[in-house]
């Protein structure tokens, strides 16, 4: 339901808590950002860290994690695969 990153912020002050975030961990840099992202917008994520980036993007690929912040190099091979698919 979203389409930029306006829209996730406008969502998260309306559900304070409530959107989940996956990362790469906790204490990454993707963590630092969503916490700054936060600070400075006045808004509240729930964080979900997973182990490492591979799982986080494996997670945001098959739907078990809804959003996340991730490094390109952990989301292209999941994009890479999902272009690349014939169904």
């Amino acid at each position: 339901p979203y389409k930029t990153v306006a829209d996730v912020i406008a969502s998260a002050k309306a559900q304070p808590g409530r959107l989940s975030v996956a990362t790469p961990g906790n204490g990454s840099i993707n963590q630092i950002v969503l916490e700054w992202m936060a600070l400075n917008t006045d808004t509240k994520f729930q964080h979900i860290p997973y182990k490492r980036g591979a799982p986080a993007a494996a997670a945001l690929a098959g739907g078990d994690a809804p959003r996340g912040i991730l490094a390109s190099s952990s989301v292209a091979p999941p994009v890479q695969a999902g272009a690349t698919r014939s169904d």
